[in-house]
């Protein structure tokens, strides 16, 4: 597997993670049409739990975090044969506590796992081609800031911030 798809992979899981986190109405806006809580988490088996030797071997996960992970698809496991409506309704995803504690605990595990904050854009085109309409939806993953009180610019350039006296705060 070259660079470039282990890097698409990698930011890929790091996506799946910030979207666990977000509110079910910004969760719906970045997987499009669907079953959103069942994509969400086929997304974690896809770009974990299917890749994780693949970050393993390339240095991209340290065994700190892989054991965060573990844990992570353990919880997980109580989303596992719901009722249809549980994944489908997109008022259940906003709504339902099981739903709003894996926003709590995604936030929780990302700054464990990470020292920055992210946040995904997205772009959507939508075309008519044979009577059908196409939607295309492409994620970016951004970085947000750095926990450790740095910023990090539109083109992911961290910058320090500097007390009135030079000191990096």
């Amino acid at each position: 597997m070259d660079k470039a798809m282990i890097d698409y992979l990698y930011s890929e899981l790091i996506i799946t993670l910030v979207v666990f986190s977000l509110p079910g109405k910004r969760q719906c806006e970045i997987t499009g049409f669907g079953c959103v809580g069942e994509e969400i988490l086929i997304d974690f088996d896809n770009y974990y739990l299917e890749k994780k030797e693949v970050y393993i071997n390339n240095g991209l996960l340290n065994p700190r975090q892989i054991k965060q992970l573990d844990r992570f698809a353990v919880y997980l496991e109580q989303f596992d044969g719901r009722d249809e409506d549980f994944y489908w309704d997109r008022e259940v995803l906003e709504n339902h506590p099981l739903w709003e504690e894996l926003r709590i605990e995604s936030a929780k595990l990302l700054k464990e796992l990470f020292d920055v904050e992210y946040d995904i854009e997205i772009e959507l085109t939508r075309k008519i081609k044979d009577g059908h309409m196409i939607e295309h939806l492409e994620r970016k993953l951004v970085k947000k800031c750095n926990v450790r009180n740095r910023l990090v610019t539109p083109h992911n350039t961290a910058v320090s911030r500097h007390s009135p006296d030079g000191d990096v705060v």
